[in-house]
């Protein structure tokens, strides 16, 4: 049977839910089952997927602070997951990364782009410290507006 059922209590027949009687030794059932009705779990809206909203007085803004000296932490604890790893990436890319790049390019001697090895470092120069300094902000006033109950969207800025 692929429907749902009950068993006989007597003769453990199995018979359907809304059966008065056993099909096969006649006992009378005393309690009527009727299945529940069944409902189709409908997917999270999207809004949901893209909204974070906590109950007041729960997210703390010193907590994001602090988490916001290591680069992308504070939005991870704002639950922007996407945006702080990509903050953590690029400001690691412009501490660290800059080296291989410019190493690769040098041993292959790609003329043109050796020309832009000046310009590269000082794009990272000037953009990582700002992104750096610019999320210790957003992860102070979105853990705010966490901790005042309304809602943000995942990649919100500020």
């Amino acid at each position: 049977m692929s429907q749902p059922y009950k068993i006989c209590p007597q003769c453990q027949t199995p018979a359907a839910l809304a059966a008065p009687s056993c099909s096969r030794c006649g006992r009378q059932y005393h309690t009527q089952f009727t299945p529940a009705p069944q409902t189709q779990m409908s997917p999270p809206s999207p809004s949901s997927r893209t909204v974070i909203q906590m109950p007041p007085g729960t997210h703390s803004s010193t907590t994001a602070l602090l988490l916001g000296f290591l680069p992308g932490f504070g939005q991870i604890y704002n639950l922007q997951h996407v945006k702080g790893g990509l903050i953590l990436a690029y400001v690691l890319f412009c501490a660290v990364g800059w080296l291989p790049l410019t190493l690769i390019i040098a041993v292959l001697k790609i003329r043109v782009l050796i020309l832009f090895i000046p310009a590269l470092w000082m794009f990272l120069l000037i953009t990582g410290p700002i992104v750096y300094f610019i999320q210790f902000f957003d992860a102070i006033m979105i853990a705010s507006k966490l901790n005042r109950g309304e809602a943000v969207r995942r990649f919100e800025w500020f």
